[in-house]
């Protein structure tokens, strides 16, 4: 029984990651799940499974998430899942596929937990893919702002960065811009590295093997910095 003066205590589970549970199971789940004093379903909002073309959205299956929510006195968290890149996305910025140490690139693979293609996403250094995910986050936000349904956003959900990438271009350049606001200059650098022939800001790579020497420190230090960024 729920007290008056107390306040209602958030109760949920993860729900929906677009293949399982199956449609048919959805309005009895919620209305069990409100029924056992359930507040909260959190699901996957898959930026693979939604824009399947460019500017092309399939909304079906989420908007009938946060409608059933409505219905049954239960919130929705949203879960975005940029790291679920579309497949198109592979092709059209397939110079920002991540790239692993020892020069791998990545393709678009399925999920642990969901039967969904384009993970591990793409690298957010490339500007143009960056500025892809940031669109459809904003059409996501758009589109259930004022829904009902809505109870909040869980944003990069279990944050974590590859131990073994990204080495792209894109990231290299990232780090040398990052080495320029910290040192300066080539000379500068190069002498804390105790690497004294850098002769220009190409010269100077993402480390692919590590230890304990200072141009590695420093590239574990721009990973921090990088994914907060």
């Amino acid at each position: 029984m729920n007290h008056p003066m107390l306040p209602k205590f958030p109760y949920g589970a993860v729900y929906f990651r677009k293949t399982n549970p199956p449609r048919e199971d959805w309005q009895r789940d919620y209305r069990t799940a409100a029924q056992d004093g359930a507040t909260l379903f959190r699901h996957w909002f898959l930026w693979g499974a939604i824009e399947i073309a460019p500017g092309v959205f399939d909304w079906a299956d989420y908007d009938r998430q946060l409608d059933l929510a409505a219905e049954n006195g239960i919130k929705t968290m949203i879960a975005e899942m940029i790291t679920c890149a579309p497949e198109w996305a592979f092709r059209k910025f397939a110079e920002a596929r991540i790239e692993t140490r020892d020069g791998h690139r990545v393709d678009s693979s399925v999920g642990a937990s969901t039967v969904v293609g384009g993970f591990p996403g793409l690298c957010l250094d490339h500007d143009g893919y960056r500025d892809a995910a940031g669109d459809f986050l904003r059409t996501l936000v758009n589109r259930y702002q004022d829904h009902p349904g809505l109870g909040g956003y869980d944003i990069w959900n279990e944050c974590n960065i590859r131990a073994d990438a990204c080495y792209c271009c894109a990231t290299a350049e990232r780090f040398r811009a990052w080495l320029k606001d910290k040192y300066g200059d080539l000379r500068t650098l190069g002498s804390a590295w105790h690497r004294y022939s850098f002769s220009q800001w190409d010269d100077v790579t993402p480390p692919r093997h590590l230890g304990p020497y200072p141009h590695v420190m420093d590239w574990l230090q721009f990973r921090i910095d990088n994914a907060y960024r």
